[in-house]
C-alpha cells in the first residue's frame, strides 16, 4: 500500500517525515503544499482530511476527483453545526452519506463515493 500525505505547514511536513524515518515507513511520501497544488500519480481508495470546514468546501471536488469508485472519504476539524453544508457540498460529487460521529461540538464525516 502506498500512502501520500501532504500539509500546508512546513513543521508538519519535517515533523511527519522524521515520524515516518523513525518508525520505517518507506511507503509513505510526505510533500508540503494544498491539495490544488500538487499532482497524484493514482487515484485513492482512502482520503482523509482534516481542516476547517470552508477548506473542505472548497477541496471537496479534488477530494472527489482523486477518489475511487467506492472509496471512503473520511473528514474531520469541522464543528457538529457545520455537517448540513458539508453534506450538501459532498453530494454534489456523489459522495453518499456512511456515518458521522460527533464530541464535544467537533464532528467526522465518513463518505463513498459511489459514481
Amino acid at each position: 500500500m502506498k500512502v501520500e500525505a501532504f500539509d500546508i505547514d512546513e513543521w508538519s511536513v519535517i515533523n511527519g517525515q522524521e515520524n515516518t524515518e523513525v518508525n520505517k515507513c518507506k511507503n509513505i511520501n510526505i510533500r508540503q503544499g494544498k491539495i490544488s497544488d500538487l499532482t497524484f500519480e493514482d487515484n485513492f481508495d482512502i482520503i482523509l482530511a482534516n481542516i476547517n470546514k470552508n477548506i473542505l468546501l472548497v477541496e471537496m471536488a479534488q477530494y472527489a476527483a482523486y477518489l475511487n469508485r467506492g472509496g471512503h472519504l473520511l473528514l474531520s476539524g469541522f464543528y457538529e453545526k457545520d455537517i448540513p453544508d458539508l453534506m450538501e457540498e459532498a453530494q454534489r460529487y456523489s459522495l453518499q452519506h456512511i456515518r458521522s460521529d460527533e464530541r464535544e461540538n467537533w464532528a467526522a464525516l465518513l463518505l463513498r463515493k459511489d459514481k
